[in-house]
């Protein structure tokens, strides 16, 4: 049943998995832990907001993953810093794991708690090898 949910991206080597979350060596060979190909293709960059004067702009990450996926769907196992590649209690993982009901969807990353004029998206830290373009936003009224 396993093979059969996680299609191409089973294995640890599939999703090139080497280490746990907690730091411990994961086995090639083991079940990807989660695995298949939603998994596998998380988006994992981090973003960083300035104002025009260099000022941090404060994105509140907590509490944007349903209370359902917190409470019962992403239940950490006792082993989970062993065999899992990633804290399953990562909120913006459990987003990205709720499969869209569109092909075009957005998802959603925190929450800006001020009032905005134009600011910049500074150049994201990366934590995955794929490149992303400087956005300019400006909140509408």
């Amino acid at each position: 049943e396993i093979i059969q949910d996680c299609h191409t991206k089973i294995y640890n080597k599939d999703l090139g998995k080497t280490q746990s979350w907690g730091g411990k060596d994961l086995l090639p060979d083991d079940i990807a832990n989660p695995c298949g190909l939603i998994a596998a293709s998380f988006f994992n960059d981090r973003y960083f907001l300035e104002d025009d004067n260099k000022n941090t702009i404060f994105i509140n990450e907590t509490d944007i993953a349903w209370p359902t996926d917190k409470e019962s769907r992403f239940i950490k196992p006792a082993d989970s810093e062993e065999k899992q590649w990633i804290d399953p209690q990562d909120e913006h993982f459990m987003i990205w794991m709720r499969p869209a009901g569109l092909p075009n969807f957005l998802k959603l990353w925190g929450r800006i708690e001020q009032d905005l004029s134009l600011i910049h998206i500074s150049e994201p830290t990366r934590q995955a090898e794929i490149s992303y373009a400087v956005f300019c936003l400006k909140k509408k009224n």
